[in-house]
């Protein structure tokens, strides 16, 4: 028996995306992206910091490797803008290979909904009071218009 079992596992490849770089990113759970810029990174998490429209105040979130690899995030990052990089990146017909599992998605029962729902919150090691103010900034966006 081995006492220690390699495993391959997903990560950030931190030479692509930096501190400092711009990023939109979408959880499959929002209903619009949010744009902000990398404060930090690790292989494991990303932290990119936001300005949630009051006054001096700005937010951040957190992108987990993990859940990038599962297909819940879709994300946009540059460093200047001359160049905007994709992930997952687009298929041949213009469409986002993510969107198309965002299609699927609806497709899905009720319970199959439920099913994913919790998977995705026992899997998610995001803090439950940062997706509380992402989703009070959404609805703020909404009632703005």
């Amino acid at each position: 028996m081995e006492l220690i079992i390699e495993k391959p596992e997903c990560v950030l490849n931190t030479s692509e995306i930096k501190t400092g770089m711009l990023v939109y990113a979408k959880h499959v759970s929002w209903k619009c992206g949010i744009s902000g810029f990398v404060t930090a990174i690790t292989e494991k998490e990303m932290i990119v910091q936001y300005h949630p429209r009051i006054g001096n105040v700005t937010n951040h979130f957190f992108i987990n490797a993990k859940e990038v690899a599962a297909g819940d995030w879709q994300i946009r990052y540059s460093a200047d803008l001359s160049e905007v990089y994709e992930y997952p990146k687009p298929t041949d017909d213009g469409t986002n290979s993510e969107d198309k599992n965002i299609h699927d998605k609806d497709s899905n029962t009720d319970n199959e909904n439920d099913k994913s729902i919790n998977l995705n919150n026992e899997n998610s090691n995001t803090n439950n009071q940062d997706m509380k103010d992402i989703r009070i900034f959404q609805e703020m966006e909404e009632n703005s218009v």
